[in-house]
């Protein structure tokens, strides 16, 4: 059986569609996104995380905690209110680097 990426392994598939959308993205459509730059096979897609989810998207969910600790993606629903449903790259500062939040 395939191995499940170690979640570094989509931290830069999370920045490019973030950086690609003009707007924020649910959480569900940044995964689906990011699945769809990656040739996982189905068998890894299918491995379950506990009794919700899965493991490809526990390991994302750990990419967007570690980029949001550094200050390059903001979720901004839980800036406005409970809700964490939504993600997005802040705005750049300069073509190099992410502005910070």
């Amino acid at each position: 059986m395939t191995e499940v990426p170690a979640f570094h392994t989509f931290m830069s598939p999370l920045l490019e569609v973030l950086r690609e959308s003009p707007t924020p993205l649910s959480i569900e459509e940044a995964d689906r996104r990011i699945l769809a730059r990656l040739t996982l096979p189905a068998e890894v897609l299918a491995i379950p995380h506990g009794e919700r989810g899965t493991e490809v998207e526990y390991r994302i969910a750990w990419a967007r905690t570690w980029l949001k600790k550094a200050g390059l993606v903001t979720n901004p629903s839980v800036e406005n209110g409970p809700s964490r449903s939504r993600v997005e790259a802040p705005a750049r500062s300069t073509p190099e680097r992410w502005s910070p939040r």
